[in-house]
């Protein structure tokens, strides 16, 4: 992977930071904990904003530079998104077959919500093994 396909190395603080703030009130307006009894729109904005934050948020972390850039951090950054990118082919693909023929109500909200935790296990994926490969060779 080119370098210049990388974002900054401070992105990778602003994402771990923005994410978990964003999938948390995500969550909470969710589950009706956060402004209850607010209007529709409201709750769409809100919703909207902090999904938006959310990928973004992962976003920065996994597209962004290390600190030192080398030859091995960027065949294991490679290696990792490869990965992430099978996991996430298997889910998608089972989730077809899963979808098509599982005895429950297939409604395009069951079949919205799979297909985004597809997209967040993908980055999760990500985030978590190349992390892991680094400390591991810091370590």
């Amino acid at each position: 992977m080119k370098n210049w396909f990388l974002l900054p190395h401070y992105f990778k603080k602003t994402g771990m930071i923005i994410f978990p703030i964003g999938f948390l009130v995500w969550l909470l307006v969710q589950l009706k904990v956060m402004i209850p009894y607010a209007p529709a729109a409201i709750k769409t904005v809100l919703l909207t904003g902090s999904a938006c934050a959310f990928v973004f948020g992962f976003f920065f972390a996994v597209f962004s530079k290390e600190r030192i850039e080398d030859e091995f951090i960027s065949q294991k950054r490679m290696e990792t998104l490869f990965i992430s990118a099978l996991i996430q082919v298997i889910l998608i693909i089972t989730g077809f077959f899963a979808i098509g023929l599982g005895p429950w109500p297939q409604t395009i909200e069951n079949q919205m919500f799979y297909f985004l935790g597809c997209i967040f296990v993908f980055y999760l994926s990500y985030i978590i093994r190349f992390n892991y490969v680094l400390y591991k060779r810091c370590g």
